[in-house]
């Protein structure tokens, strides 16, 4: 049995150099905020072997203080990536990233979509 796939193509046209340029640099710091986590996530499973793929512990590093459900897995990870320079600035990197990003909305989405992309990638690899 074979299993069509359906690509559905939305077309917005947008007006205006302004709102263009705008959506133009939402887009890309969108992606550059996107390529930035799958980094983080890349090297943190590199180094420690172990896939740092919780949306709660993801968002808390972008947010001033944590105050989630997995405090201590948190402070563990935390402490991981502080003790490697190469992931300490990639998390800086991605902070900074955030801050040009107006709507939460969208980092929640973005951090969704790579956690739902790893977890396939990995079934994929079993």
């Amino acid at each position: 049995m074979s299993m069509l796939l359906c690509k559905e193509v939305l077309s917005i046209r947008v007006s205006g150099k302004e709102s263009k340029k705008k959506v133009r640099s939402l887009l890309l710091d969108l992606t550059h905020f996107r390529n930035l986590l799958v980094l983080l996530i890349r090297d943190y499973y590199e180094i420690y072997k172990e896939p740092l793929l919780n949306q709660s512990i993801l968002y808390g590093f972008l947010s001033k203080n944590y105050s989630g459900s997995y405090k201590d897995d948190f402070d563990r990870v935390l402490e991981n990536i502080k003790s490697s320079e190469k992931l300490k600035d990639i998390l800086e990197n991605l902070k900074a990233q955030k801050e040009k990003i107006s709507n939460p909305h969208f980092i929640q989405y973005i951090i969704r979509q790579v956690i739902k992309d790893f977890m396939n990638f990995f079934k994929a690899l079993r």
